[in-house]
């Protein structure tokens, strides 16, 4: 649920960093209908936010991580559980930092000009 107060209190204590990586991300974007959190011993240690159209495409808004688990094995994660939701694909088509692209080329995500996209029906395999 995007209106979760633990997810609000995560963005919240972690903005500034989450600017850095997300330099345009705003928690108030209309086009964010959809939350996946990922806890680790009881903490939030990941988060991907983004916009589901219902076509089994996920546009993605945020996908952050705490420092101590950036080892992409959240991401990872994530993205291998996504078609549990009924999620084949997401793509990014916002401004991003050279890491965060570094890290979404290593999670094999492909780049056409500005779009960063990743076929998800075989993340599996990662």
């Amino acid at each position: 649920d995007v209106a979760d107060g633990s997810l609000k209190y995560f963005l919240e204590f972690h903005k500034k960093d989450i600017q850095t990586h997300f330099p345009k991300f705003r928690p108030n974007h209309s086009r964010i209908n959809t939350a996946y959190m990922v806890y680790c011993k009881g903490d939030l240690a990941g988060l991907l936010l983004g916009f589901d159209n219902g076509d089994g495409v996920l546009e993605i808004q945020l996908d952050y991580t705490i420092l101590s688990h950036r080892d992409c094995s959240v991401g990872k994660f994530i993205y291998s559980e996504l078609p549990l939701f009924g999620i084949y694909e997401v793509f990014y088509a916002m401004e991003l930092s050279q890491e965060h692209i570094d890290y979404l080329l290593r999670m094999g995500f492909v780049q056409n000009g500005e779009i960063y996209t990743k076929n998800l029906k075989t993340s599996r395999d990662l």
